[in-house]
């Protein structure tokens, strides 16, 4: 993202986000007066740079800014992914619980790949991550649906943590057994697939995402925890898989079919929202819960 934008929604974050319950007056007027800064860094770069104020730029980078009806939490997730402190250093990842077979918590880190909405359903929003399929975390959310995740930004001292639905989204020809037990209403996901969504083509845009031919590459190694004799083994799986559509032979072609069945999807719907304001003095938590597809906020002690 290019300074100017940054700068852009960071401005907008703090217009846009809601007061927070008995926040101080004078936070709320500190927090006006750095986005007028922040406008101000904006409006001189882009004269300088002879360029016009893009509206629509912003909202193609940030298209949660532009739904009305999506929760507030929402908003804020938003506004921190834009802040400057919070793209110093990689802030796209986080930590993704689930339960084995034996009811034992598993923790890795998790890459976001983005939010999805049901047509006209701003306050639904669903988180989308992407796997091996042959890693355990994906057969662990299908027999235990039910996760939670972390998501820590240093610059800005803010903590997410959300609880939610986990739905896994394989190739035809895989099969992870039948899904757990759920309790919630999984509105969102219903609906997605009530309207149809293409999960195959969205599979294959995200397989296909960037120019990290070596991360393709890694869908057609070995199964990922198998044992190996030494580091060296790694030296004879193939170091390289192009984009689709650009295959120079069979053998690529294979190896892209081949990683596209051991690609999958993670969605998590959330249900309850746990937000931490760690820069703020006194600290400030507050907790979302949906009812139906309604959220539900109140403030609690940090």
């Amino acid at each position: 993202m290019s300074m100017s934008s940054q700068d852009a929604v960071h401005c907008l974050g703090h217009l846009l986000l809601p007061t927070p319950p008995g926040i101080s007056e004078l936070y709320a007027r500190q927090a006006v007066y750095r986005a007028i800064a922040a406008m101000d860094r904006l409006i001189r770069s882009l004269i300088r740079r002879e360029q016009p104020i893009s509206k629509k730029r912003l909202i193609d980078q940030f298209p949660e800014m532009s739904m009305p009806g999506a929760p507030r939490w929402q908003t804020a997730l938003t506004r921190s992914l834009g802040l400057l402190e919070n793209n110093k250093e990689y802030n796209s990842g986080v930590q993704m619980a689930t339960l084995d077979d034996e009811g034992v918590p598993r923790v890795r880190t998790l890459g976001s790949r983005g939010l999805l909405h049901p047509k006209g359903c701003p306050n639904l929003p669903v988180f989308v991550f992407s796997t091996d399929v042959r890693m355990e975390k994906a057969p662990q959310m299908r027999k235990h649906p039910h996760v939670e995740f972390v998501w820590w930004f240093r610059g800005s001292s803010e903590q997410y943590r959300f609880s939610g639905v986990a739905r896994v989204i394989t190739s035809p020809d895989v099969d992870l057994g039948p899904a757990g037990p759920i309790q919630e209403d999984t509105l969102a996901l219903n609906k997605l697939g009530e309207q149809g969504f293409d999960w195959e083509k969205k599979m294959g845009e995200l397989y296909d995402e960037g120019d990290d031919n070596g991360l393709r590459a890694s869908l057609n190694r070995p199964p990922p925890g198998t044992r190996i004799p030494t580091y060296e083994t790694a030296k004879e799986w193939v170091p390289e898989v192009p984009r689709l559509g650009h295959a120079k032979d069979d053998a690529d072609r294979q190896r892209q079919e081949e990683g596209l069945r051991n690609y999958a999807l993670l969605l998590v719907e959330p249900f309850e929202v746990d937000w931490c304001e760690l820069a703020l003095s006194p600290h400030q938590r507050t907790k979302f819960r949906r009812k139906g597809d309604a959220w539900e906020e109140w403030p609690v002690v940090p």
